[in-house]
């Protein structure tokens, strides 16, 4: 039987539940782990799910995880609140291996995106 792909989650705390049940039993869901270095872990998930809750403000830790999603085969799906105009706008002046999608969105639009981020 092959191997789930991994899905791994960058945010505060557990990943939410639309989260959860967008990744269903087709994925393999794991938290970062904090005393292991992000590039590993990125290199061997297919899609990063970010949350960067009260990080939007924090723009070297975005550019450093952009910077590590560069050098990753991975694909990030930011999970951003509608209001954090200042993080979409960043997103969108960039170019990369990331999707974009509204924190609030419902699993079954999430799922979608994680199925198109498979073959972005």
């Amino acid at each position: 039987m092959p191997e789930k792909p991994t899905l791994l989650w960058l945010g505060e705390g557990p990943p939410p539940e639309s989260l959860r049940s967008a990744a269903g039993g087709d994925w393999n869901l794991q938290p970062t782990r904090p005393d292991v270095p992000l590039a590993p872990q990125l290199t061997a998930a297919t899609i990063a799910a970010v949350r960067p809750d009260g990080r939007l403000r924090e723009s070297p830790w975005i550019w450093k995880l952009l910077h590590e999603l560069d050098r990753s085969p991975a694909v990030a799906v930011f999970m951003l609140p509608e209001y954090a105009r200042g993080g979409w706008s960043a997103l969108d002046q960039r170019k990369g291996q990331f999707l974009c999608i509204r924190d609030d969105a419902p699993h079954e639009e999430l799922a979608v995106l994680l199925r198109a981020a498979v073959v972005f």
